[in-house]
């Protein structure tokens, strides 16, 4: 299962979603994450996940003006 799958399965799968924490956890690690990594997306810690994988939100803001 690809790291793009994983997030969509825990969204349909109610067990995994609003489960008990161990079951969760046993997914976690069913599917290979690293302990670092598992360990960030339990805590929910968005900061850390992006330190690790070296990315940041993007956000763009767009002002539109009367055409002169």
């Amino acid at each position: 299962m690809s790291d793009v799958e994983f997030p969509d399965q825990v969204g349909q799968d109610a067990r995994l979603g609003r489960g008990t924490g161990d079951e969760f956890k046993l997914a976690l690690v069913a599917e290979g994450f690293d302990p670092q990594v598992q360990e960030a997306i339990r805590s929910g810690s968005q900061t850390q996940l992006e330190a690790m994988f070296g990315m940041a939100p993007a956000i763009g803001f767009l002002a539109l003006g009367k055409e002169q």
